[in-house]
């Protein structure tokens, strides 16, 4: 927790208890919503999910109170969630109705290895017919219209500026402009080429301790296809050409985000060394390997294999896994609230009829 003295008096921060991550697509979203999941689980905080059930159903609704499981319950209650840490459509004024008075956060990648990773992740390559070979990022660059073959498949809005569809840019005005309305909307924009330097600034934003902010990779790319996706820079410029509105979003936000690791000061590099030393002592005491591989082995899951101890099972909260947990644990809290409540009503009068 900060401490910070002022005429002799020493003031603590106060963790922030409302807070929205907005998830995106491959941007190492899922290792960050693990972060927030684990500390909001620890504290019995209220995760915002959708009425249908599961995480992944917001990837195509709107968060907003109609769409939110147990919303009326929550707010008569409590006011509003915790936290809100799933994909899903965005609008800020609607987000603050579900979960007020938060801190938001979001995360970004570079638009070049973003549109890479989204390519072998969603396999963009065989939903147009193009085989696996050499160069087959420049070969599919080629294919006359490929936004359109691929737009209203899975994942295929992330083929085109899939960052600016996931927050919600509006391309028919001023671009500037709709980065700038983000700027005052997110209190940080992580950059997951930075993803530990990130965590730093999160860890000031929040009010966190470092264990807080320790995580293992959900997720990781594998080097055995890395031959067949080699980025030229011919293939660079179409990407970047194709993808304008996203590389203007993160040419902004990376000044935003080195001006905040200038204004944190020289403890940044003291912090940051700090967070590394936990994260290496993290794997080492987990022994974390690779479980197996998926999707013709372009990515590995990881899992505890020796030390399989409670403490490290829980770096692995994975939205797919949690969406029913947390579904219960909201009702169980909601359940107890209700009884606390019922036992500190006085009871009902007699009522003494007239004989």
């Amino acid at each position: 927790m900060l401490t910070k003295v002022y005429f002799g008096f020493f003031f603590r921060c106060q963790p922030r208890e409302h807070i929205v991550f907005r998830k995106t697509h491959k941007t190492a979203s899922s290792t960050l919503a693990c972060i927030f999941q684990r500390y909001g689980m620890s504290r019995n905080f209220s995760f915002v999910i959708p009425a249908s059930g599961h995480w992944a159903n917001f990837e195509n609704l709107w968060i907003k109170p109609s769409n939110v499981y147990k919303y009326e319950k929550v707010m008569k209650y409590w006011g509003g969630f915790d936290m809100s840490v799933c994909h899903g459509r965005y609008k800020r004024n609607e987000v603050d109705m579900v979960v007020p008075n938060a801190t938001y956060v979001t995360i970004i990648r570079n638009p070049v290895s973003h549109f890479v990773s989204a390519f072998v992740y969603y396999n963009y390559s065989k939903r147009v017919n193009l085989p696996y070979s050499e160069n087959v990022l420049s070969r599919f660059f080629e294919i006359k219209d490929f936004q359109s073959k691929l737009r209203h498949t899975r994942g295929g809005q992330q083929v085109e500026n899939g960052i600016a569809h996931d927050l919600i840019i509006d391309t028919t005005v001023n671009i500037t402009e709709e980065i700038q309305r983000l700027h005052r909307e997110f209190d940080l924009v992580i950059l997951s080429e930075y993803f530990d330097e990130s965590l730093i600034l999160l860890k000031k934003l929040l009010c966190w301790d470092f264990n807080d902010l320790l995580y293992l990779s959900i997720r990781k790319h594998t080097k055995t296809y890395d031959h067949l996706y080699n980025v030229t820079n011919e293939v660079r410029d179409r990407i970047l050409e194709s993808n304008k509105i996203d590389a203007a979003i993160y040419t902004y936000f990376e000044r935003v985000f080195w001006n905040k690791v200038k204004a944190y000061g020289p403890k940044f590099d003291e912090d940051l060394k700090e967070l590394r030393l936990r994260l290496r002592k993290l794997q080492e005491e987990c022994n974390v390997y690779a479980l197996g591989r998926y999707r013709k082995q372009r990515f590995m899951r990881y899992k505890v294999f020796a030390n399989d101890t409670e403490y490290c099972k829980k770096f692995f909260i994975i939205d797919d896994s949690n969406s029913k947990q947390s579904q219960k644990d909201l009702r169980d809290k909601l359940r107890i609230y209700e009884k606390t409540r019922n036992l500190e009503k006085p009871a009902p009068k007699l009522q003494t009829g007239s004989r």
